[in-house]
């Protein structure tokens, strides 16, 4: 009795599992931008967007610009762009298999900025039963079959004229954490542009041994005015360590 119990168990397991892959629409497409700056300094006040239908089935696609900000340590955060700043053409749209379709991205915003400003460009795909389809495309493609939704987000950055970054470290700390000696750098971009660096290296000097202890970061943000904080945990003694560190960095194109 226990074996057909088992048995009707796996029969049922094996029928649940070819209708989930026989129902499932995995949707896919791509997402790129021309140009992820708009330089209103030389008079560009827009991109184009471009999206491709890679999959073998109909995708609705919608496209959004949320606000970047990052905190001290370089985490990210964003919020809807609800003000009309962004012009978007189409904001809406289908693609058939292999179809691609080119999408403009305009700023209608103030071009007087004062500093750099950044930006997400959010492209998702949508339920087909919800999105207003143009084109007169009538016909449903809604199956009852499930559907994984895809979403980018990429960068998009508006560039103001005479735009220049400017890092400098503006302090050096020392601080104990539970039982860990750790050494806390925090940098500040003073320019009004948005510095984008690779390759950054602390040099910190310890006067016994005349040698330095190398801390390395990889790629970074830090936006007009703004500090970030880089922290690392030493296993030298801190009262051998000065606080005349220094720092090198590569500055990257956005």
């Amino acid at each position: 009795m226990r074996q057909l119990i088992n048995g009707k168990k796996i029969f049922f397991c094996v029928c649940a599992l070819i209708f989930f892959y026989t129902n499932t629409i995995i949707a896919d497409f791509s997402f790129s931008l021309v140009d992820n700056t708009i330089n209103l300094g030389k008079g560009k006040l827009s991109t184009t967007a471009q999206v491709k239908n890679t999959g073998g089935y109909p995708v609705a696609i919608s496209l959004s610009m949320l606000s970047k900000y990052q905190d001290r340590y370089g985490n990210e955060s964003n919020e809807r762009v609800e003000e009309p700043i962004f012009l978007i053409y189409p904001e809406r749209l289908i693609l058939m298999p292999g179809e691609t379709e080119l999408i403009k991205i305009g700023w209608i915003g103030p071009i007087d900025l004062t500093k750099e400003l950044a930006f997400r460009a959010v492209c998702e795909e949508k339920s087909l039963e919800n999105v207003n389809k143009k084109d007169n495309r009538k016909q449903s493609f809604t199956s009852g079959k499930i559907s994984f939704l895809t979403k980018y987000a990429l960068n998009l950055f508006i560039k103001v004229k005479d735009s220049k970054t400017e890092l400098n470290l503006e302090s050096t700390e020392f601080y104990e954490k539970e039982g860990d000696t750790l050494v806390r750098f925090t940098l500040k971009n003073t320019g009004n542009g948005i510095l984008k660096g690779n390759a950054l290296t602390f040099f910190l000097p310890n006067k016994k041994t005349n040698t330095d202890i190398i801390l390395n970061h990889s790629l970074f943000y830090i936006f007009p005015g703004s500090t970030r904080r880089f922290e690392y945990k030493i296993n030298q003694n801190k009262n051998n360590l000065t606080k005349n560190a220094r720092f090198t960095y590569e500055l990257q194109n956005l």
